[in-house]
């Protein structure tokens, strides 16, 4: 049996193993250069990124700032013991497993030659689409009409590019039936970003509502450990370069057409 001195040593080891880093924020958060001259690791780990998976170092900080603003006294929400082991928080298998698929996809594509096209949505809308989970478009233009309030969550500065499903089904259509196009990973949406608080008063004009807009903390609806992407805009490169088009529906004309499928018109998908 072991002795409660040399389970208190190998604690004591483990523990001290957990420390010594240094995890301060850099001095100067809004200076990209000085960041890495600062932390010079933190360039190799980004070269190593580039040369491993394509994904060049400026692309890395450009996310790495949208994502995060370089706040310096951000905490990850996860608890852990003894440094190493996750507590008290599951993470979402959501993102995940849709990397999963397209690695699938690719390999399969690769392997066997199957005809395939990963596709990338953003915030795809239209006539039709219900707000039952959360989708905001409709939820907004239900509370609008019915004469409610629109609640938008945080600060509503979260942006957000919609599509119309009519321009976005005809991109899939056309990366489908275009043989060059297999095998390649493509963004499919609109690349015109809009905050959802300027989504919300845009709803309120086009339907000459009264309602008010409430601003909420995410915590009242998804609890406090609950993550949002501030920033959502995809880039179209590859579609537009590979169909020579891409979705281009303004925010006004897509909500006006859904409006107008609502009020018993046709709409562009009806």
């Amino acid at each position: 049996q072991m002795s409660r001195l040399l389970r208190a040593s190998i604690l004591l080891l483990l523990l001290a193993s957990c420390g010594g880093g240094n995890f301060s924020a850099p001095r100067d958060l809004d200076n990209a250069c000085s960041i890495i001259r600062e932390r010079p690791r933190y360039l190799s780990a980004m070269e190593a990124t580039e040369r491993k998976w394509g994904v060049t170092v400026h692309v890395q900080m450009a996310t790495i700032h949208q994502d995060s603003k370089f706040i310096g006294n951000a905490r990850t929400p996860h608890q852990y013991a003894l440094g190493i082991i996750p507590m008290g928080r599951q993470s979402s298998a959501y993102g995940c497993s849709k990397a999963i698929d397209e690695f699938l996809t690719l390999a399969y594509h690769a392997k066997f030659g199957l005809p395939a096209v990963s596709g990338r949505f953003f915030n795809v809308v239209g006539p039709r689409q219900v707000g039952h989970y959360g989708m905001v478009v409709p939820r907004f233009l239900d509370a609008a009409i019915a004469g409610e309030p629109l609640v938008v969550y945080d600060d509503g500065g979260q942006t957000r590019c919609f599509a119309h499903v009519r321009e976005v089904g005809d991109c899939v259509v056309g990366l489908t039936n275009l043989p060059t196009a297999h095998g390649r990973v493509y963004n499919i949406g609109s690349d015109h970003a809009t905050t959802i608080r300027d989504l919300a008063a845009e709803v309120s004009r086009l339907t000459k509502s009264r309602s008010s807009i409430e601003y909420r903390a995410y915590a009242e609806a998804y609890g406090k450990d609950f993550e949002d992407v501030r920033r959502r805009v995809p880039s179209l490169e590859r579609l537009e370069t590979t169909l020579g088009r891409k979705p281009r529906l303004s925010l006004p004309e897509i909500l006006t057409d859904i409006l107008q499928w609502r009020q018993g018109g046709q709409g562009r998908s009806a």
